[in-house]
């Protein structure tokens, strides 16, 4: 599945990164972090010290220099 988002114009690949190119704060809700575009998300993060909010019952990122993360745990109904 995780193939060139680029190359199937449905995905809107190039609109999720001028999204994520003007973004002043990235969101992550109930994801794994297992598919290319969260990667994608959280390496520009590290690039340009965007802060990262990750709403998730288990997958947690770890903060880093380079990657200024907050992890919420819990339901996300509650959370947010």
């Amino acid at each position: 599945f995780d193939e060139g988002y680029h190359s199937h114009d449905f995905y809107q690949f190039e609109r999720m990164e001028e999204l994520i190119g003007n973004a002043q704060v990235l969101v992550f809700v109930g994801t794994s972090f297992q598919v290319h575009v969260t990667a994608v998300a959280l390496e520009h993060a590290r690039e340009h010290a965007i802060p990262v909010y990750n709403f998730n019952t288990k997958d947690m990122l770890e903060p880093h220099v380079r990657l200024n993360v907050e992890n919420i745990l819990g339901e996300c109904h509650q959370k947010l």
